[in-house]
Formats: C-alpha cells, structure tokens, sequence
C-alpha cells in the first residue's frame, strides 16, 4: 500500500476480540509491529483534516531585546561582554563566551531577587512562565501608571494570566532617555497583588523609578510571588489583541532571575 501522508494510525490489536491501541506515528513511514496486517495501517490525513481547519491560525512575535554592546542597563550592571573563543578557521570549530548578569536585557525577576529567603525561579512549575495575557495601552499616560488605567480592561482582566503594560518606551531602547520610564503607581501593584495574576510585563527597566531603594512595587508584587517581566519590546502590535505569552527563563539552578526569550502567540 502505497500512502504519501506523514501521520498514521496504527491499530494494534492482536485478535478481533481484542480493542486496539491506537497511537499517532509521525515520520515518513510508520513502524509496524510483526503481527501488523496492512489493513492496521490508515493513513490519519483524512481524520485530522476537519480538526486542523477548524484550528485557530496564530503566529508568533518576538518581545525581547537582542542582547548587544551598547543596550540599556540598570545602573550598576556591567555591559555584556560576548567574546569569539574558538573560529572554524584556526579550531575546525566557533564557540562564543558570553558573560553578562542574570538581570540583564529582557528578563524576569523571581521573588528571591527583592525578598529575602523569596522564591526563586527553578521553585516555579514550567507553567507558571506561560498564559494567556492582556495588554494595557498606557501610551498617553503621566509618569505614573495608575488604578485608572486598567478601568477599561477590568472586564477582560479576570480572564488573564499576565497583565503587560504598553509604554512604547522600548522606542528608546540604547539611549539615556530609556531610563526616564514610566512606573507603576504601588496602588496599582496592590490591586495586581490582589488577584490570581501570574505575572506582569512592562517595556521598561523597572516597574518601580530608577533612584528607588526601597523598591515597593517589586516588593508588593513579589510578596503575593507575582513574577515580573522587564524590558519587552513590540508590545505596540498586541494592544488589544487575545495573546498567549510564553517567558521561560533559562535554566540556572537557584536563580533569582534570568534573561528569557519572550514571545507571544497571537490569535488570527
């Protein structure tokens, strides 16, 4: 039998009495058991059709800073440094050593970042770094984003796992004016803290100003374990748009932060 389809079923029932297991094979031949007859074999195309058009169609935006000489930098942290150690040329082979702060670039702070003995990000289940997520335009407002921002989005909000907070400051990614951001209000941290959010997202350095030391906002977020997400760019495409974003942060043991590959999965 002849069949071009890269998806099959195989039935695997041993006697007609006998139910068979049914299992997806996906590759460019399916494998047989010994006992298998060729009728076992049916081609899933034609099963599969309906449900893949009835999928919803998405694609994916990248909202995260390259990491490069030169990107912002919250006072204090050294400037990535990302040197050529081994070339094909000279090695047979390239390899580059990057050294640079967890806390770099576009990242995600874990409450052990601000809150002594706070959880840390390898205490989070993968499933914490990924949901669905609101994007709240925030583009006109003052310097401080407060409760009467998200006024308009409380009905869309109680659906959400992340809310992102669109500033359009990313615009000023690499310069001195990126550090004169937009902050959020601690009243507005508090009614976050409030709810079942796992996480908030800015494109901006920090949700509290730049000269804070005591960091409120981190620490109100922190102290329900709300995850916070620094230094997005591109949130100007998914204003008012159903999104899923997914943040995974790299794997490093007992880190209380972590650069992550933010992306977000719009819906068409």
């Amino acid at each position: 039998m002849h069949c071009s389809a890269n998806i099959f079923i195989v039935c695997s029932g041993r006697t007609t009495n006998d139910p068979p297991s049914v299992g997806l094979i996906l590759g460019r031949r399916p494998c047989l058991q010994a006992d298998a007859k060729l009728w076992d074999v049916v081609p899933a195309y034609c099963l599969l059709t309906s449900e893949l058009k009835s999928a919803p169609m998405h694609r994916y935006l990248d909202l995260s800073h390259p990491i490069a000489s030169g990107m912002s930098l919250y006072p204090g942290t050294p400037m990535p440094r990302i040197e050529q150690i081994h070339s094909v040329e000279k090695d047979g082979y390239s390899e580059q050593k990057l050294t640079m702060h967890l806390h770099t670039g576009t990242h995600i702070d874990a409450p052990g970042h601000i809150i002594q003995g706070g959880k840390l990000l390898d205490e989070y289940s993968l499933g914490s770094f990924h949901g669905k997520a609101i994007t709240i335009d925030c583009r006109n407002n003052a310097s401080e984003i407060g409760l009467s921002v998200v006024a308009a989005y409380e009905g869309f909000i109680g659906d959400a796992d992340f809310i992102l907070f669109c500033t359009g400051w990313s615009q000023y990614w690499g310069t001195p004016k990126y550090m004169d951001y937009p902050v959020l209000s601690p009243d507005l941290c508090r009614w976050i803290a409030e709810r079942t959010i796992r996480g908030v997202g800015m494109d901006t350095i920090s949700p509290d100003p730049i000269e804070s030391e005591a960091l409120n906002c981190h620490k109100i977020l922190m102290m329900k374990e709300v995850l916070i997400i620094e230094n997005l760019t591109g949130l100007e495409e998914i204003i008012d748009k159903p999104v899923e974003i997914l943040c995974f942060p790299i794997a490093v043991k007992s880190a209380d932060g972590a650069p992550v590959r933010a992306v977000a999965r719009v819906i068409l």
